[in-house]
């Protein structure tokens, strides 16, 4: 299930405060961020996620000796189910709250924020 929620979600944006604009960078973010997690790209998908996030994914896995090496090692079962959907983006600012569904699923909601100009996954995503 913790591996299930970690593939669900990412990084890449440009910037204003709000509008479709940046919930289209937040898709597109999040799309890049379970593609890299469906296909073991450890390096793109730590690349997609904040600090704190990184070092969740880094502590979940103790062989691992970085985020990129701990992706490689995730389960990738969950992310091979079928079509990704994101649904009800909400931008604000800085941040912004997604759903994730993988074929068919429930959504799994996730947040994000902007560092540096690119959207990244922020926390541990939580269903709903």
């Amino acid at each position: 299930m913790r591996a299930a929620a970690l593939l669900a979600a990412g990084a890449l944006a440009l910037a204003g405060c709000g509008g479709s604009g940046d919930e289209d960078a937040v898709r597109d973010a999040l799309t890049e961020y379970v593609d890299a997690m469906a296909g073991g790209d450890g390096a793109t998908a730590c690349a997609r996620m904040t600090e704190p996030l990184q070092e969740i994914v880094l502590n979940s896995t103790p062989r691992a000796s970085d985020c990129a090496e701990a992706v490689a090692q995730i389960d990738r079962g969950a992310a091979n189910r079928g079509d990704v959907t994101i649904d009800g983006v909400e931008v604000e600012g800085d941040t912004a709250r997604a759903s994730v569904a993988v074929g068919g699923d429930a959504g799994t909601r996730h947040s994000l924020r902007r560092v540096d100009g690119q959207w990244r996954v922020d926390v541990s995503p939580t269903e709903g």
